[in-house]
This record gives structure tokens, C-alpha cells and sequence, in this order.
């Protein structure tokens, strides 16, 4: 291997070390937005279809 190689091959593992948990982050933080909207649409409409009607979509 030439050194440029191995240079490159060292800052790629020293970047992805940087830059995956924050991939993961940004990931678990859309996934938990997602849920939560999602749950509340599901207890809306829950509580609307016991009260007998459904409401409109916003």
C-alpha cells in the first residue's frame, strides 16, 4: 500500500468514528417524531370514534 492509501484508509475510520453516531442520532430522533405523530393521530382518532363522529384530517 502507498502512504496515501493508508493515509486515506486512517482518515476514513477517524471520520466514520465522528460521523456515525450522529447518522444514528438524526435517525432515532426522526423515528421518535414519527411515532409521536403517528400515536397521536392513533388517540384522536380513537377518542373521536368513541365520541361518535371522525374528524377531518388537518
Amino acid at each position: 500500500m502507498s502512504i496515501f492509501k493508508v493515509f486515506s484508509l486512517g482518515l476514513l475510520i477517524v471520520m466514520l468514528q465522528f460521523l456515525v453516531p450522529e447518522i444514528f442520532s438524526g435517525f432515532e430522533k426522526t423515528l421518535l417524531v414519527f411515532f409521536g405523530t403517528i400515536q397521536s393521530i392513533l388517540a384522536s382518532s380513537q377518542s373521536a370514534m368513541t365520541a361518535g363522529f371522525i374528524p377531518a384530517l388537518p
